[in-house]
Order: C-alpha cells, then sequence, then structure tokens
C-alpha cells in the first residue's frame, strides 16, 4: 500500500506528492494501531516507554554513555564493562 508512485524516467509516476502523502498517513498511523490493538488483549503487560536514549543505556547498571556503543550491534558499558556482541 505505501510503495513510492514516483515510477522510472521512462515512464514517470502521477501523483506523486498526493501519494507521499497519503503514505505518511498509512504508516504514521499504523503504529498507533498496533499498540492500540496489544493494549486491548494485555492491558497490563504493554508498557510505553520514552525511546530516548536507550540504544545507549545499560541493562546491568542503568548508566547512560554515547561511548558504550561501538556500533549497532556492539555494546560495552564503559561503567561497568556489561557488553554485548551479536551470535
Amino acid at each position: 500500500m505505501t510503495r513510492s508512485a514516483r515510477g522510472s524516467v521512462e515512464a514517470p509516476g502521477r501523483r506523486v506528492a498526493q501519494k507521499a502523502g497519503l503514505n505518511r498517513g498509512i504508516l504514521a498511523n499504523g503504529w498507533g494501531a498496533l499498540v492500540r490493538r496489544l493494549e486491548d488483549k494485555a492491558p497490563v503487560r504493554v508498557v510505553k516507554i520514552d525511546p530516548r536514549n536507550t540504544s545507549q543505556t545499560c541493562n546491568a547498571c542503568g548508566h547512560v554513555a554515547g561511548e558504550s556503543r561501538e556500533s549497532q550491534a556492539v555494546f560495552l558499558c564503559v561503567a561497568c564493562g556489561f557488553g554485548s556482541t551479536p551470535t
């Protein structure tokens, strides 16, 4: 449903701006519907959290530091040494 309407050089798409706006609306509302459905099915188990700094927070000690995240796949806490690497 959210495929681009841009087309190609040989066959350019029509109404690309309108389709882009529709895509934004579909994608923005999709997450809200998912959260609502999960809350209906498991009201106590769904917890909304603030996403800020979640990838830089140590699960063991709670320390927040950007230096702990070496890459997207590798985390090594600079405070306690807790680390996780891909398997």
